[in-house]
């Protein structure tokens, strides 16, 4: 059609929110240290994916990761904001994603839709992998009660 706009060149990364951009520098830190096989960081991954499917400030052992003055904002009560609560999914879901995984599972510019289609590229009607079924109950879920 017509040519690109300088806009429509940029990375996703200037999409993020400042949540989003500090998830994704923590996710990418840890990810690092764990195919850098730094037993702090895979200890990190294994005790994040304990947190995987529970409230978000319910698991004492990954608040360091999962919690943030970024997330909390001024204006925090006691229990965990939508911020905390999106950070705390967004990271014991990529804990799940990447065990026991060699090659990064979190990558700047990939979308759900492009991970889920590397994830599954076979044909119409194949086994669907449990990988692939857990993104099909994300993408129908109607609140994050569902999810976690």
């Amino acid at each position: 059609m017509g040519q690109a706009t300088a806009a429509s060149k940029q990375p996703r990364w200037a999409e993020l929110t400042d949540i989003g951009a500090e998830v994704h520098a923590r996710v990418t830190a840890l990810q690092e240290g764990v195919l850098a096989n730094r037993s702090a960081a895979v200890a990190g991954l294994a005790r994040l994916r304990r947190g995987a499917g529970k409230p978000a400030g319910s698991v004492n052992e990954i608040l360091q990761h999962t919690v943030s003055e970024k997330f909390a904002g001024p204006t925090a009560g006691d229990g965990p904001t939508a911020a905390e609560t999106a950070a705390h999914v967004a990271m014991t879901l990529y804990a799940v994603h990447q065990q026991s995984q060699r090659k990064r599972m979190h990558q700047r510019g990939y979308g759900l839709g492009r991970a889920v289609r590397l994830l599954h590229p076979g044909e119409f009607g194949a086994i669907v992998p449990p990988v692939l079924r857990r993104f099909q109950a994300l993408g129908t879920a109607q609140s994050l009660e569902e999810i976690v």
